[in-house]
């Protein structure tokens, strides 16, 4: 998403309920932030490289990402919150 506000109010419920925690921000606004994992970390950005276009599965950028959210019955809630 180009605006950093509605990609962290739409993504980072499910982050955090993923396991990932919200470890910094940046910019004014602000722009950008990091969520950190056990191994790893996941960033929102936006900025004027950021393009407003709509998704498109065949260009540059996030276009899957799988985690393990644990029971098949915590995937279903995860699913249902979605």
């Amino acid at each position: 998403m180009a605006d950093y506000a509605r990609a962290k109010a739409s993504l980072s419920w499910m982050l955090e309920c993923v396991g990932y925690s919200l470890s910094e921000e940046w910019g004014a606004g602000p722009s950008g932030g990091s969520w950190q994992g056990e191994h790893d970390y996941i960033v929102l950005e936006s900025g004027p490289d950021v393009a407003a276009r709509l998704h498109e599965r065949l260009r540059p950028g996030l276009n899957h990402l799988a985690f393990k959210a644990g029971t098949v019955e915590d995937v279903e809630q995860l699913a249902a919150a979605a």
